[in-house]
């Protein structure tokens, strides 16, 4: 009775401290702060929440935690320290409140984390659609797009996201759970919610990067089979510089017959990639001042997240990342995490036409510090 108790109390702090995450970044949301450059007192209140859900969290899982190897806390430590340099050099704190979630959410299993913030971003997504049908939440800006073929300007409505891309990224959540989960009533429940979701955001947004994800999504069932391969293991190696040479490659490419094919296709970014990267804009520590631009210039936005991390923090991390990646996934075989392995996978292919992603904050990068503090902590075949 007692361990049902414990075993109740952590899931209510589990998805506690997720609720904070997403208050979080949804008040910033509402209020624009980072495009107006203000700091509202809801989000004051929604950070104290946040602090203090990841506080509770930590007090109610402190006797499963100090069961960690000091060699695996010192770990940690130095990818915390990576995270505060990469928030130095970029100005995004992502990676920093990731290895906080990730701390405090050690011992819990990737599909609790998973399936929870695929159910609180169903639930802020409805309260963004719904406010914003009702004049609580509105757009900085009018969004439109001009069809070439009948010359005609179409209006898109960013639903509060301030772009419309946004409406897609921080309802993808509800996707990756439906990829994640075994066959069954939830996979069922949230496969058919993130349809119903992406088509009435795409009549809404006019927003093209879901196609991407949802064809990623798409091929699931080619990813377990690739998964239970003997490639698995190799995939998993190069899977983050693959993507990350792709994009570039397409940057260098953008002025040719070819490159124009593919920068009509993906809305004219491998231009605004091209200008950066052969400009002479990577640098070994990227640069905080463009990085900044780079993420608060709404009407030409990179629209991918490696050639923003290798712009914004530099070759060196992305070097990094791509050995923290690669040793992730491997674990990930290792442990047998089939749907954990798929769902990355998914979710770097995402990468490649959105640099804003709730993704990583709310899932990926506390998984990414979390199986650095506990050797099965990806272990994840019984739900």
């Amino acid at each position: 009775m007692q361990n049902t108790k414990n075993s109740a109390l952590n899931k209510a702090c589990l998805y506690l401290t997720v609720l904070g995450i997403f208050f979080f970044i949804y008040s910033k949301i509402w209020t624009h702060c980072a495009e107006l450059g203000t700091h509202p007192i809801i989000v004051d209140i929604a950070t104290a929440f946040f602090l203090c859900s990841l506080i509770l969290k930590f007090v109610v899982s402190f006797n499963q935690i100090i069961e960690t190897a000091f060699k695996n806390i010192i770990l940690w430590i130095v990818l915390f320290v990576a995270s505060v340099l990469y928030y130095l050099f970029s100005g995004s704190a992502d990676m920093i409140y990731g290895a906080l979630i990730g701390f405090v959410l050690q011992k819990d299993k990737p599909h609790e984390l998973v399936r929870s913030t695929g159910y609180i971003a169903l639930i802020f997504f409805i309260i963004q659609l719904v406010g914003f049908k009702m004049g609580f939440f509105y757009d900085l800006n009018v969004w439109t797009r001009t069809d070439d073929a009948f010359l005609v300007r179409k209006v898109r409505e960013a639903i509060g996201y301030s772009h419309p891309n946004h409406a897609t990224a921080y309802f993808s959540p509800v996707l990756i759970a439906a990829a994640y989960e075994s066959a069954g009533p939830r996979k069922v429940f949230f496969t058919v919610i993130a349809l119903l979701g992406y088509i009435d955001i795409y009549f809404l947004t006019g927003n093209r990067a879901l196609f991407i994800l949802l064809i990623a999504f798409l091929c699931e069932p080619l990813l377990r089979k690739l998964f239970k391969s003997n490639v698995s293991m190799f995939l998993s190696c190069v899977a983050y510089p693959f993507f990350c040479l792709i994009s570039v490659c397409i940057a260098y490419i953008a002025p040719s017959p070819i490159g124009q094919v593919l920068n009509k296709l993906l809305s004219s970014r491998p231009e605004i990639w091209h200008s950066y990267i052969c400009s002479g804009s990577v640098s070994a520590f990227g640069s905080s001042s463009l990085a900044n631009y780079l993420m608060n210039d709404l009407n030409q936005p990179l629209d991918n997240s490696y050639i923003y991390i290798l712009i914004s923090a530099g070759w060196v991390f992305t070097l990094v990342l791509c050995v923290w990646f690669a040793v992730f996934l491997r674990q990930a075989c290792d442990q047998n995490n089939e749907s954990l392995w798929v769902i990355v996978v998914i979710t770097m292919v995402y990468w490649l036409s959105e640099s804003r992603f709730s993704i990583g904050v709310t899932v990926f990068y506390p998984l990414l510090f979390s199986f650095v503090l506990s050797n099965n902590s990806l272990e994840d075949n019984k739900f």
